[in-house]
Protein backbone atom coordinates (compact mmCIF):
# COMPACT_ATOMS: atom_id res chain seq x y z
CA UNK A 1 0.00 0.00 0.00
CA UNK A 2 1.32 3.99 -0.62
CA UNK A 3 1.72 5.89 2.56
CA UNK A 4 0.20 9.14 2.96
CA UNK A 5 3.41 10.99 1.85
CA UNK A 6 4.17 8.11 -0.91
CA UNK A 7 0.77 8.96 -2.30
CA UNK A 8 1.07 12.45 -1.80
CA UNK A 9 4.63 11.79 -4.12
CA UNK A 10 3.23 9.98 -6.86
CA UNK A 11 0.29 11.78 -7.41
CA UNK A 12 2.25 14.81 -8.44
CA UNK A 13 4.49 12.65 -10.44
CA UNK A 14 1.90 11.66 -12.24
CA UNK A 15 0.21 15.15 -12.99
CA UNK A 16 3.46 16.42 -14.19
CA UNK A 17 3.97 13.34 -16.74
CA UNK A 18 0.43 13.49 -17.55
CA UNK A 19 1.02 17.59 -18.68
CA UNK A 20 4.58 16.51 -19.78
CA UNK A 21 3.22 13.79 -22.01
CA UNK A 22 -0.04 16.42 -23.20
CA UNK A 23 2.85 18.58 -24.47
CA UNK A 24 3.95 15.66 -26.93
CA UNK A 25 0.75 15.34 -28.11
CA UNK A 26 0.51 18.59 -29.06
CA UNK A 27 3.96 18.65 -30.71
CA UNK A 28 2.83 15.71 -32.95
CA UNK A 29 0.05 17.35 -34.38
CA UNK A 30 2.64 20.16 -35.33
CA UNK A 31 5.24 17.59 -36.73
CA UNK A 32 1.93 16.21 -38.60
CA UNK A 33 1.44 19.88 -39.79
CA UNK A 34 4.71 20.14 -41.55
CA UNK A 35 4.18 16.97 -43.16
CA UNK A 36 1.09 18.46 -44.73
CA UNK A 37 2.22 21.54 -45.44
CA UNK A 38 5.49 20.20 -47.10
CA UNK A 39 7.68 22.73 -48.86
CA UNK A 40 6.41 25.77 -46.85
CA UNK A 41 8.99 26.15 -44.85
CA UNK A 42 8.53 24.81 -40.87
CA UNK A 43 9.25 28.41 -39.09
CA UNK A 44 6.47 29.56 -41.63
CA UNK A 45 4.34 26.21 -39.68
CA UNK A 46 5.38 26.44 -36.60
CA UNK A 47 4.49 30.14 -35.97
CA UNK A 48 0.84 29.33 -37.58
CA UNK A 49 0.27 26.43 -35.15
CA UNK A 50 1.63 27.99 -32.21
CA UNK A 51 -0.67 31.18 -32.49
CA UNK A 52 -3.47 29.28 -31.59
CA UNK A 53 -4.18 29.24 -27.89
CA UNK A 54 -6.43 26.32 -27.60
CA UNK A 55 -6.57 22.64 -28.29
CA UNK A 56 -9.55 22.32 -30.51
CA UNK A 57 -8.47 24.62 -32.54
CA UNK A 58 -4.94 23.14 -33.35
CA UNK A 59 -6.90 19.83 -33.79
CA UNK A 60 -9.04 21.23 -36.31
CA UNK A 61 -5.98 22.98 -38.22
CA UNK A 62 -4.45 19.93 -38.47
CA UNK A 63 -7.52 17.97 -39.33
CA UNK A 64 -8.21 20.68 -41.91
CA UNK A 65 -4.12 20.23 -43.28
CA UNK A 66 -4.80 16.44 -44.03
CA UNK A 67 -7.29 17.15 -45.43
CA UNK A 68 -5.90 19.43 -48.11
CA UNK A 69 -2.69 17.30 -48.41
CA UNK A 70 -1.92 14.50 -50.72
CA UNK A 71 0.60 12.95 -48.87
CA UNK A 72 -2.26 11.76 -46.11
CA UNK A 73 -4.60 11.10 -48.80
CA UNK A 74 -4.02 7.28 -48.62
CA UNK A 75 -4.26 7.46 -44.63
CA UNK A 76 -7.30 9.54 -43.97
CA UNK A 77 -9.16 6.89 -42.24
CA UNK A 78 -6.08 6.21 -39.93
CA UNK A 79 -6.11 10.01 -39.53
CA UNK A 80 -9.74 9.91 -38.51
CA UNK A 81 -9.76 7.03 -35.38
CA UNK A 82 -6.49 8.97 -34.08
CA UNK A 83 -8.45 12.31 -34.33
CA UNK A 84 -11.08 11.05 -32.69
CA UNK A 85 -9.07 9.15 -29.97
CA UNK A 86 -6.99 12.34 -29.14
CA UNK A 87 -9.94 14.70 -28.79
CA UNK A 88 -11.81 11.99 -26.37
CA UNK A 89 -8.20 12.27 -24.46
CA UNK A 90 -7.99 16.38 -24.61
CA UNK A 91 -11.40 16.62 -21.83
CA UNK A 92 -9.29 14.68 -19.46
CA UNK A 93 -6.19 16.84 -20.07
CA UNK A 94 -8.59 19.66 -19.51
CA UNK A 95 -9.38 18.11 -16.10
CA UNK A 96 -5.87 17.97 -15.45
CA UNK A 97 -4.80 21.61 -16.25
CA UNK A 98 -8.00 23.32 -14.83
CA UNK A 99 -9.33 21.66 -11.82
CA UNK A 100 -8.65 21.70 -8.13
CA UNK A 101 -6.27 19.38 -6.35
CA UNK A 102 -8.02 18.33 -3.19
CA UNK A 103 -6.67 16.25 -0.47
CA UNK A 104 -8.80 13.54 1.59
CA UNK A 105 -6.63 12.45 4.47
CA UNK A 106 -9.46 10.44 5.39
CA UNK A 107 -9.87 8.30 2.10
CA UNK A 108 -8.65 4.65 1.17
CA UNK A 109 -5.09 4.37 0.04
CA UNK A 110 -5.19 5.88 -3.22
CA UNK A 111 -8.28 8.12 -3.11
CA UNK A 112 -6.37 10.51 -0.77
CA UNK A 113 -5.92 13.49 -3.45
CA UNK A 114 -8.41 14.15 -5.98
CA UNK A 115 -8.45 16.08 -9.17
CA UNK A 116 -11.91 17.01 -8.06
CA UNK A 117 -13.89 18.55 -11.46
CA UNK A 118 -15.22 22.58 -11.06
CA UNK A 119 -18.79 20.97 -10.36
CA UNK A 120 -20.28 17.92 -8.92
CA UNK A 121 -23.49 16.21 -7.68
CA UNK A 122 -23.32 15.87 -3.82
CA UNK A 123 -23.84 12.21 -2.90
CA UNK A 124 -27.41 11.63 -1.33
CA UNK A 125 -26.07 9.48 1.28
CA UNK A 126 -23.18 11.40 3.12
CA UNK A 127 -20.07 9.39 4.09
CA UNK A 128 -18.47 9.75 7.81
CA UNK A 129 -15.41 10.96 6.30
CA UNK A 130 -14.66 13.18 3.10
CA UNK A 131 -14.70 11.46 0.33
CA UNK A 132 -13.26 12.08 -3.36
CA UNK A 133 -16.88 12.76 -5.43
CA UNK A 134 -18.11 11.36 -8.36
CA UNK A 135 -16.03 12.36 -12.03
CA UNK A 136 -12.48 12.65 -9.86
CA UNK A 137 -9.08 11.81 -10.88
CA UNK A 138 -6.92 10.44 -8.35
CA UNK A 139 -3.68 8.91 -8.40
CA UNK A 140 -4.09 5.53 -10.72
CA UNK A 141 -7.05 7.77 -12.84
CA UNK A 142 -4.21 9.96 -13.90
CA UNK A 143 -1.41 7.60 -14.22
CA UNK A 144 -3.35 5.87 -16.51
CA UNK A 145 -4.26 8.53 -19.04
CA UNK A 146 -0.89 9.63 -18.62
CA UNK A 147 0.42 6.55 -20.67
CA UNK A 148 -2.84 7.39 -22.87
CA UNK A 149 -1.22 10.55 -23.81
CA UNK A 150 1.60 8.67 -24.31
CA UNK A 151 0.80 5.92 -26.59
CA UNK A 152 -1.00 8.83 -28.57
CA UNK A 153 1.44 11.18 -29.42
CA UNK A 154 3.58 7.85 -30.43
CA UNK A 155 0.64 7.33 -32.74
CA UNK A 156 0.47 10.88 -33.61
CA UNK A 157 4.16 10.36 -35.08
CA UNK A 158 3.97 7.31 -36.77
CA UNK A 159 0.78 8.81 -39.01
CA UNK A 160 3.47 11.42 -39.32
CA UNK A 161 5.97 8.35 -40.31
CA UNK A 162 3.84 6.57 -42.80
CA UNK A 163 2.94 9.65 -44.30
CA UNK A 164 6.87 10.16 -45.31
CA UNK A 165 6.51 6.56 -46.26
CA UNK A 166 8.47 5.66 -43.32
CA UNK A 167 7.36 4.28 -39.66
CA UNK A 168 7.99 5.62 -36.26
CA UNK A 169 10.00 2.73 -34.60
CA UNK A 170 8.39 3.20 -30.93
CA UNK A 171 5.40 2.95 -31.85
CA UNK A 172 6.06 -0.24 -33.49
CA UNK A 173 7.21 -1.61 -29.80
CA UNK A 174 4.70 0.49 -28.15
CA UNK A 175 2.55 -1.33 -25.82
CA UNK A 176 -1.41 -2.09 -25.95
CA UNK A 177 -3.95 0.34 -24.73
CA UNK A 178 -2.77 1.13 -20.93
CA UNK A 179 -4.58 -0.45 -17.99
CA UNK A 180 -4.71 1.21 -14.70
CA UNK A 181 -1.71 -0.13 -12.70
CA UNK A 182 -2.28 -1.26 -9.06
CA UNK A 183 -0.98 0.84 -6.13
CA UNK A 184 1.53 -1.67 -5.68
CA UNK A 185 3.15 -0.94 -9.08
CA UNK A 186 2.71 2.73 -8.53
CA UNK A 187 4.54 2.08 -5.63
CA UNK A 188 7.44 0.29 -7.22
CA UNK A 189 7.67 3.43 -9.52
CA UNK A 190 9.20 5.53 -5.66
CA UNK A 191 11.25 2.61 -5.17
CA UNK A 192 13.15 2.49 -8.28
CA UNK A 193 13.28 6.33 -8.36
CA UNK A 194 15.16 5.97 -4.85
CA UNK A 195 17.61 3.14 -5.28
CA UNK A 196 18.49 5.88 -8.10
CA UNK A 197 20.11 7.68 -5.92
Amino acid sequence: MLTPVEEHIAFHMAIGQAITQWAHVENGLFNICTVAFSGVPTKVVGASFYAIDNFRTKLAFTDNAIAQSNTFKELIEDWARLREQVRALSSTRNKIAHCRTIGFYGASAGRRYAIVPISYKEPKIKSKRPLPPSGSLCVRDIDLVSRQFSRASNLLLDLMAKAQGGQWLPAEHAPPEPQLRSLKDIRSLIDAARSQR
